[in-house]
Parts: structure tokens; sequence; C-alpha cells
């Protein structure tokens, strides 16, 4: 599972690093663009069989997995709402959505972080 953990959170950052540095101006930026985004969504498709997987090891025996899952859930609807208006933000005061690929990316490397280092997959009491 934390290998798992591993490829989707370094993965996805790597392939959004690439596509911020997409130069705009080449003829060959579609496609560099198209091979960017297709390394970081290929890689984040890594999340299902190690956050899922960790969240029923914790919830353990008493049935308790859906209701996690459910409130984890909650917590990344109402970020990715708040991370819709800041992008709009950081686009209208860049000019770019480069730097949009930066954070996101820096979102990740430090979601890695944080599941190395705080996940313990013992089961919840």
């Amino acid at each position: 599972r934390r290998l798992m953990m591993v490829f989707s959170t370094l993965g996805p950052a790597l392939g959004l690093a690439m596509l911020a540095m997409t130069p705009t101006q080449a003829t060959f930026a579609p496609l560099y663009a198209l091979i960017a985004l297709t390394v970081s969504m290929g890689f984040q498709a890594f999340n299902y069989p190690g956050f899922h997987a960790y969240v029923q090891d914790v919830a353990g025996p008493s049935g308790n997995a859906g209701l996690l899952l459910s409130v984890t859930n909650t917590g990344g609807v109402i970020f990715g709402a708040v991370g819709n208006l800041l992008t709009g933000v950081m686009v209208e005061k860049t000019g770019t959505f480069a730097s949009v690929f930066w954070s996101s990316s820096a979102l990740y490397v430090l979601s890695f972080f944080v599941w190395c280092t705080i996940m313990t997959g013992e089961e919840l009491k």
C-alpha cells in the first residue's frame, strides 16, 4: 500500500512539474503537454490500491470503512471546491497555469511526506 501511495503522489508531482515547464511557443507543445498530463493522471491511478485499501485496513473489522472513506471524500470535495477558486485567482494574477501546476506538484510532494511519516496502518480504535 505504501508503494502504491509513493507512485500516486510522486508520479503526479513529476507530471505536473513537466506540465508547468511546457514550452508554450514550441510546435511540439501540445504533444508535450499531453504526455505530461497523461503521466500525471496515469500515476494518480495508483491511489486506488493504496488509499482505499489503507482505509479498509485502519477501519478494521468493525465495518466502519464506508464511514471513514466518506469523511475523507468530504474533505476532498471541500478542498477541491476551494482549489477551483484558487486556480481562478492564480491564473488571473499570473496570466498562466504554470503557477497552478507548480503549486499542485508541491502539494503532491507534501502529501508524499505526510503519508510516509504519519500514516501507520494501525487499526483505529
